[in-house]
């Protein structure tokens, strides 16, 4: 079992906390379920869908 780190759940806000997300889910990929670790997977793997973009300026539209 790695030494797991208290979970800081929070949105993605920068490019930096996407790619450490990424990096540590792709870290859990492989572990059994039922595990700390797999429930770890579980929630980090609901953070990032898009990486982080600027906010929108009033009257924008999004892509």
């Amino acid at each position: 079992m790695k030494n797991l780190q208290p979970l800081d759940l929070h949105p993605l806000k920068t490019e930096s906390e996407y790619e450490a997300a990424l990096l540590e889910i792709e870290s859990l990929l492989e572990v059994p379920p039922g595990t700390p670790e797999a429930a770890r997977l579980d929630l980090l793997a609901t953070l990032p869908s898009d990486p982080p973009q600027p906010p929108l300026k009033r009257g924008e539209k999004s892509l």
